[in-house]
């Protein structure tokens, strides 16, 4: 998640006013609540990124611009549509979770 951290951190402070106010507790956040919304399922990096600037501008009591409306509604898209992958690494669509053997309860 380094990597993620530091593009990040690169895009707020070349897209926002004032990149003194960043700070690593805010992008830490930011980027947990990304993977929050990711779980289980096998996202892309835009779309991490996406949804973690706009967390970091919500966070930074930045008011949200049609664009970045834009990148929210596409990146929770690209989340939705984005295969789900099990504790092995096994990937399966995003309508249908692969499930187990279910054992018979009455027996």
């Amino acid at each position: 998640m380094q990597g993620l951290k530091e593009k990040l951190e690169f895009r707020a402070k070349s897209a926002l006013a004032n990149p003194d106010e960043i700070s690593d507790e805010l992008l830490d956040c930011a980027l947990n609540e990304s993977e929050q919304m990711c779980e289980k399922r096998s996202v892309a990096e835009f779309a991490r990124l996406d949804l973690a600037f706009v967390r970091l501008k919500l966070y930074l009591k930045i008011e949200l611009t049609g664009e970045d409306e834009l990148l929210l509604k596409n990146a929770l898209e690209a989340v939705k549509n984005s295969p789900f992958e099990n504790d092995a690494g096994e990937q399966s669509s995003a309508r249908f979770y692969k499930a187990g053997v279910r054992e018979n309860e009455f027996c």
